[in-house]
């Protein structure tokens, strides 16, 4: 298994360095049990359910955690954002 996600790792070394360096991309390691490590939800990992991640705070819920119309009133309640701008972020 080391040895799997070494190769992965060069292979993204390799095609996307330079995303990486900017902190654009980074690599997430959900095998880890560092309560520091950010973790996506296995159900979004695996494209199961969306996610819900706000642009201005720290509002992070899944599809398993929350529905749509829940992010939908917090981006207008909490930032006041217009219908058709918090659409255009949930569908971001």
């Amino acid at each position: 298994m080391d040895q799997f996600e070494e190769e992965i790792f060069e292979w993204g070394e390799a095609n996307y360095g330079d995303r990486i360096d900017s902190s654009e991309l980074k690599f997430v390691d959900t095998q880890s049990d560092d309560e520091d490590t950010e973790r996506v939800p296995p159900e979004v990992e695996a494209g199961l359910e969306p996610e819900y991640d706000c642009p201005d705070c720290d509002y992070y819920k899944t599809g398993v955690t929350t529905g749509p119309q829940s992010f939908l009133e917090h981006l207008q309640e909490a930032h006041d954002y217009d219908q058709s701008e918090a659409h255009s972020i949930l569908n971001g």
